[in-house]
């Protein structure tokens, strides 16, 4: 027979110490929840297969608290919950036990943190549906809860966003050839989480800004110019040297026809 010695609050916990029949003492660091559930009030006495139920409650209560905390400080799927336990060497009954608590009380919830992962990435990050969803089932969060999270992203919020993402970013396409700075935003967009055949259509549609910004003619002199420098330093000659200056051209995004045409200005033009 074991009996409760004493029961002290300490914090949002308590400190409950055991006397044993063999005259020794055991103290444990317990919940409410377990104290409510076992009736532990100093001179309760416990039989040995109630005191062995206790144990496995206590163990399972202290799992449960540090997987709380983190729960609280870290927002987690389901997936990321049975990963943390297992990490911790927790499965079986304890695990589900403890999983099951956190979901009734709503602290672990997909809907809900599908929910808010969309608000935050989507609506104020600009993240695309595409980059999202990847993220959120690799997450463990199902198909299903992540198509319903993302119904707050409609085609028209999409296309506010792609504008918006597009202005932040032409500005450093100042310096590029048309064909290059429109190849350049096409790849921004859609590492950002878009459908590359509505980043396509988008970037063609807003096509003419690139045109009216800097004509490839009009780019091309200065690297042209450049590159002949690098050549005579690195001591180019031959057909070697119009081979490389046109692949330099053509890496830096210009048409082979411009290239072409500035070539045959200078002295790097076919004899």
């Amino acid at each position: 027979m074991v009996r409760v010695k004493s029961l002290l609050r300490n914090n949002k916990r308590y400190d409950v110490s055991f006397s044993h029949e063999n005259g020794s003492e055991s103290v444990f660091s317990l919940s409410e929840d377990v104290v409510v559930e076992y009736r532990l009030v100093p001179g309760k006495a416990l039989d040995e297969a109630v005191f062995s139920a206790f144990l496995l409650s206590a163990e399972r209560d202290g799992i449960y608290q540090k997987t709380l905390a983190y729960a609280l400080r870290f927002p987690q799927t389901e997936s990321g919950i049975r990963t943390y336990l297992a990490d911790r060497s927790v499965r079986g009954e304890t695990a589900e036990i403890i999983l099951g608590k956190l979901l009734r009380l709503g602290i672990v919830d997909d809907v809900a943190y599908a929910t808010r992962f969309v608000e935050d990435h989507g609506l104020t990050r600009r993240e695309g549906p595409i980059k999202m969803a990847f993220e959120l089932q690799r997450r463990g969060v199902s198909r299903e809860t992540v198509a319903k999270a993302m119904e707050i992203l409609t085609p028209e919020v999409q296309t506010v966003h792609l504008n918006e993402l597009f202005d932040q970013k032409i500005g450093s396409l100042q310096g590029y050839p048309q064909q290059k700075a429109m190849t350049l935003m096409s790849r921004h967009l859609v590492a950002k989480g878009y459908d590359p055949e509505r980043v396509m259509a988008f970037v063609s549609a807003r096509s003419g800004i690139f045109a009216v910004r800097h004509p490839d003619d009009e780019l091309i002199r200065g690297d042209f110019r450049e590159i002949l420098r690098l050549a005579d330093r690195a001591g180019w000659k031959g057909p070697e040297r119009r081979a490389k200056i046109i692949q330099r051209l053509m890496q830096k995004g210009y048409r082979y026809p411009s290239i072409q045409k500035e070539m045959g200005k200078g002295e790097d033009s076919d004899e």
